[in-house]
């Protein structure tokens, strides 16, 4: 299985599955990013990602109150001290993203191809849109720039809200913020097999992507077609590290679930 963003919703929702996810066997990781952008017309008018400090009348668009990506995008607003309205269960980035042209909503985000390929060349290129951050790298220890944005002319969230607020972000809703980095962010997308797999064939599948990551031609296509060359966390300590981040800090199911709750409309 070739899963996104499944280790996210066996953490938020733990009610009982026919396999619990912590069964199967893991083999390999790739960590992912988001990068954040708003329409331009916001209020007082965004001309650089710092204006945005002092944006008024924010929508925030989303895909489902309990999502990794809506809770991420209210997080960030909410660190920064913006007062906004929440539209979500888009079905899909592709309706969200029609929103936002359609003024529905007015700040939303995107995984780096996706913004690349669709909002980059179009919205960002006419001036509708403009780019404001994306999610550091953060695997529960250590942050760092994620493989996709490097290279890339813009401030993640810490360095966003530094040039903000004048000073790094802390607190309970940046503790929050981080820990679902460190799952969803950390182990984006994951290669998983059957609980009970034989130990030769996840050997043999691991050396296939160990190799796959030495591959020139596989390089140069997936630079070609994703902008970056996905780079995948494989060996012996894939198990212990998903299975590690398979629960939450103690407080923070229950901080959530009330989050969810008091969403604002």
């Amino acid at each position: 299985g070739y899963l996104t963003g499944q280790i996210w919703r066996s953490i938020n929702d733990p009610s009982p599955r026919r396999v619990e996810f912590k069964n199967y066997e893991f083999v390999a990781y790739q960590p992912g990013t988001t990068v954040y952008f708003a329409r331009t017309d916001i209020k007082p008018g965004l001309q650089k990602p710092e204006d945005f400090g002092r944006a008024e009348g924010v929508v925030s668009g989303g895909l489902g109150v309990d999502n990794a990506k809506d809770l991420l995008l209210r997080l960030g607003l909410d660190m920064l001290g913006l007062k906004y309205k929440y539209v979500t269960s888009y079905r899909g980035s592709q309706a969200a993203r029609l929103a936002l042209q359609q003024n529905e909503i007015n700040y939303y985000a995107e995984s780096p191809p996706s913004f690349r390929s669709t909002i980059e060349p179009t919205l960002v290129k006419t001036g509708e849109v403009i780019p404001l951050f994306y999610d550091p790298g953060y695997d529960g220890e250590t942050f760092r720039t994620p493989k996709q944005m490097e290279g890339v002319n813009m401030m993640d969230f810490r360095q966003f809200y530094e040039k903000i607020k004048g000073e790094p972000p802390s607190g309970h809703l940046w503790d929050v913020y981080r820990t679902i980095l460190a799952a969803n962010g950390a182990m984006q997308r994951l290669i998983v097999m059957p609980p009970g797999v034989p130990k030769e064939a996840k050997e043999a599948l691991t050396k296939a992507i160990q190799a796959l990551e030495k591959d020139a031609d596989y390089a140069a296509d997936a630079e070609k077609t994703l902008g970056y060359v996905p780079d995948f966390v494989t060996g012996d300590q894939v198990n212990d590290r998903v299975r590690k981040q398979l629960a939450l800090p103690t407080g923070t199911r229950e901080f959530l679930s009330d989050y969810v709750k008091k969403a604002p409309r």
